[in-house]
């Protein structure tokens, strides 16, 4: 009896301790923040104070500062989160220029390529 319920506690105890990544999303202020999370759908439902145009993105240990170059003809639409924590549209030739032209950028934020 003992051991059934040891491994009850155990069993339904598991869920709720184990997490089992760290998934990495901006607050309302603009700040880079981490949760604990077994799925991103449970990271989204645990960051606290998520800035409204944020997601979660799974905290892999590698960290890439530099904008990859790319060569285009024409300008595309690139998309980034302001100070303000507003979705801002940025028209650049490449994502690199598209980051050094977003104006007032949130410390955190990048851009993404979202048409052409």
């Amino acid at each position: 009896m003992k051991k059934l319920l040891l491994l009850s506690a155990v069993a339904f105890g598991l869920p709720f301790a184990a997490f089992a990544a760290t998934y990495n999303y901006v607050n309302t202020a603009g700040s880079l923040q981490s949760v604990q999370a077994n799925n991103a759908d449970q990271a989204l439902a645990l960051a606290a104070n998520i800035a409204p145009h944020s997601g979660v993105a799974l905290d892999t240990g590698t960290v890439i500062f530099a904008a990859p170059l790319s060569v285009s003809v024409g300008n595309a639409t690139y998309e980034y989160v302001n100070t303000s924590g507003n979705l801002q549209a940025e028209q650049a030739p490449n994502a690199a220029m598209a980051l050094a032209g977003a104006v007032n950028i949130a410390p955190n934020s990048g851009v993404m390529l979202v048409g052409p």
